[in-house]
């Protein structure tokens, strides 16, 4: 008697696996500003710091909103986590301090979430949105961040 299930198992000596789109995990602090959710490695992340308004810089660029000093080091803080131009809505509530090639980097949150390890549905892209096992986020790469705002 033929097993009716057997069209659905595969050929025989297979494994039970199905095809599952891949997934990419990353350990990743998520985060807020101005209402959008942020997802930033983990591993990019020196401090998280509470909020001082930064020191000004003449004739700074329009992504700069201004300086600070953190533990005797100088921290360089930018309007958005994107390096955008435009300030944020709400009064930030920390500063995210991130470690890069050319120093440190102070990203403005209005809230932080967690640090976990996330899923993604595909490889996240910096600036971009992804969906993740959290809902959807948008990457910060801190790397790509630098190479943006710096040229």
């Amino acid at each position: 008697m033929p097993d009716e299930l057997e069209a659905f198992r595969g050929e025989p000596g297979h494994n039970d696996v199905r095809d599952v789109a891949p997934k990419f995990e990353r350990a990743v602090l998520i985060f807020e500003f101005d209402n959008h959710t942020f997802a930033i490695d983990a591993a990019a992340i020196d401090a998280v710091v509470a909020w001082r308004e930064p020191a000004p810089v003449p004739q700074g660029d329009a992504w700069l909103l201004g300086v600070l000093q953190e533990r005797g080091r100088i921290v360089t803080v930018i309007k958005h986590p994107l390096g955008r131009t435009e300030t944020c809505r709400f009064t930030p509530s920390r500063v995210i301090v991130c470690s890069t090639e050319r120093g440190l980097l102070g990203l403005p949150t209005t809230v932080t979430k967690t640090v976990d390890t996330v899923a993604f549905e595909q490889e996240p892209i910096h600036a971009n949105s992804v969906v993740s096992s959290i809902g959807v986020v948008t990457y910060v790469d801190v790397a790509e961040l630098i190479k943006s705002l710096l040229g």
